[in-house]
């Protein structure tokens, strides 16, 4: 008993007195009795382990091949040394000239309308959803149904753009997210009058955007499946008829496309060559991304399995603020920091948004419920620290300014145009969480003590760079990375 009323003592007085030193074992003891009441546990992951699905994926992930005019890589937008995101305040895939933050567009302004979200730890089972604003989700509703009348169904259920026309087989939550951005203009997809760039090497310089073309005149989720079935085939060519055969009786196919099809046969070998379709493509980069991304090192959870040295005093009493005055557990709960709901936090827009009024209205362009004006998902926070800028259209330039714009998110609610007109709304006003409409009131020496804790979920990936980046992708074209250039 004397115990435990000496811990709840230190925890008190952590909580509720901070100008008083609680030091050593004791103040470890409250913060983990803290911890404790917030679920934290140290991070589970997946081993590192490269197979042959690894490695399907990761070139797919890397290889520009997968484009419509052969320029643009999921790591494009997805840079390992950018924290997975790609050092931009708005992501710019299709016309785009470099990597990270030196990438330009190409002179036709696209720029596309959200930030490059990070993809740290997206196959562990805590995520729920993905993009910005939810469009690739799990439907819980639909799992339950089916395990009401069936209780080993292993059937996962999405809610995504493609409605009816999703495919069956689609792995997981990384799998189906894989999908759209191989279809989205300003992303990957292109226009169909674009071509390949005319000094790329002979087998991919000046070809036309035949991903596009297949397309044309058509939309919805229709549109995202003729793309996919033009992707399979430029990489694939599954279906060569008898006039493709050369003298040999073997497929003409580039040495590319033969190695492709040796990484699938690899990957999938009770698959046959005329049975693989998109989903096995997508599948094989979400097993990619759920091993090469996921986050195994970081001090915090060394911290939580029981080394009191693991982090620093500044981290821990960050950690302090973060579960108790900051209210930041409040949405950034979880072993990922995040309860993948979504708020308004009343951030300043910048970029084209997503509507034509150049504003972003967030979450309500997928539900069309205006409670869910201006909401974005909470990102996860693991591996925060890389991954500047922040928020959904990339406004924060440092984790600091973003701190500061959760201590006062109303900051720019009584801002003018130059006309005189308000620049936000009464909506915009009122949407605002009820958890920061009233300020935070850090001050400068706790914004200091929250990033040292956010430090602290940094995990230590530059050992794992070349096992996660490849020196070569499959069709010669350049490796999308930056990897060995910083």
């Amino acid at each position: 008993m004397k115990t435990t009323a000496a811990l709840l003592s230190a925890l008190l007085m952590l909580l509720l007195a901070p100008a008083v030193a609680v030091s050593g074992e004791a103040y470890d003891q409250a913060l983990r009795a803290l911890l404790a009441s917030h679920g934290q546990t140290p991070l589970e992951s997946p081993p590192f382990v490269i197979d042959d699905k690894y490695l399907l994926g990761q070139a797919l992930f890397f290889d520009p091949v997968l484009s419509g005019a052969r320029q643009v890589a999921c790591a494009t937008c997805h840079l390992p040394t950018r924290g997975t995101s790609n050092g931009q305040a708005l992501a710019v895939g299709v016309d785009g000239r470099w990597l990270g933050e030196n990438r330009l567009t190409g002179g036709r302004g696209f720029e596309t309308p959200r930030n490059s979200p990070d993809i740290w730890n997206r196959g562990h089972a805590a995520v729920q959803n993905m993009f910005w604003d939810g469009r690739v989700a799990l439907d819980e509703e639909a799992i339950d149904d089916a395990r009401r009348y069936d209780k080993d169904d292993t059937t996962i259920y999405f809610e995504t753009p493609m409605a009816g026309r999703f495919p069956d087989g689609v792995e997981n939550l990384l799998a189906a997210q894989a999908l759209f951005p191989l279809t989205g203009v300003d992303e990957m997809l292109g226009r169909p009058g674009d071509r390949s760039p005319r000094d790329f090497a002979d087998e991919h310089a000046n070809l036309p955007n035949e991903l596009a073309q297949a397309a044309a005149g058509t939309s919805g989720p229709r549109q995202i499946q003729i793309v996919h079935e033009a992707l399979v085939a430029r990489l694939l060519a599954p279906r060569l008829d008898t006039d493709d055969l050369d003298e040999d009786g073997e497929p003409e196919l580039a040495e590319w496309q033969k190695e492709y099809r040796r990484l699938a046969h690899a990957a999938y070998p009770d698959v046959s060559l005329r049975q693989l379709s998109i989903v096995e493509l997508v599948n094989a980069i979400g097993h990619f991304e759920k091993i090469a991304f996921a986050t195994r090192n970081a001090p915090w959870d060394n911290y939580l399995r029981g080394d009191n040295y693991a982090i620093s005093y500044g981290a821990k009493a960050g950690a302090r603020i973060f579960f108790g005055n900051g209210r930041c557990a409040a949405c950034h709960s979880g072993p990922l920091f995040s309860d993948y709901e979504f708020h308004s936090l009343g951030v300043r827009q910048i970029g084209p948004g997503k509507n034509i009024s150049s504003d972003d209205l967030g979450r309500y362009h997928v539900t069309g419920d205006k409670r869910d004006l201006y909401k974005f998902r909470t990102p996860p926070l693991r591996n925060v620290t890389l991954s500047a800028p922040y928020f959904h259209d990339g406004v924060a330039a440092t984790l600091r300014a973003a701190i500061r714009h959760h201590n006062d998110p109303l900051n720019l609610a009584d801002a003018k145009y130059a006309n005189g007109t308000h620049s936000w709304n009464r909506g915009k006003r009122k949407s605002v969480s009820y958890v920061l409409a009233a300020g935070l009131n850090l001050t400068d020496t706790e914004i200091n003590r929250l990033i040292a804790f956010l430090k602290s979920l940094e995990d230590d990936v530059d050992d794992l760079m070349p096992r996660i980046v490849p020196a070569r992708v499959p069709s010669g074209l350049p490796v999308a990375s930056m990897y060995g250039l910083r």
